[in-house]
């Protein structure tokens, strides 16, 4: 029986609790994120909240590597909107590489700031 975070044979949740109020796909997703990526994730995260900045993922992502997956990334986000750690605030402007097309991604600021503002 695997029981190496995310759901076991029993389809059980092991390991990263799951996220009340995302699908099960997203949780799927998140639970079964490497403990490390997830790890670095939460470190950058934290840096660009406390900057009290707007950022986007493309700030997250000149600090840590890809992760294994794709889905990673939008199961990352929507944790931390969930965790109300993050709120967006707009879309911007982002050009993934110099051939591409500009993109629009959305823009977050730390909610924590949110509250410090209306005080």
């Amino acid at each position: 029986m695997r029981t190496s975070g995310g759901i076991n044979d029993l389809g059980q949740t092991v390991g990263k609790p799951r996220i009340a109020g995302l699908s099960d796909g997203v949780n799927a997703a998140y639970t079964n994120t490497p403990d490390e990526w997830l790890a670095l994730a939460n470190i950058a995260l934290t840096a660009l909240i406390e900057s009290g900045q707007p950022f986007s993922q493309a700030d997250l992502r000149r600090y840590i590597p890809e992760p294994d997956k794709p889905q990673r990334w939008g199961s990352f986000w929507a944790a931390a909107r969930q965790k109300r750690l993050i709120r967006s605030i707009g879309w911007v402007d982002h050009r993934p590489h110099e051939k591409s097309d500009v993109q629009a991604i959305r823009q977050y600021i730390g909610v924590h700031l949110d509250r410090e503002r209306a005080a």
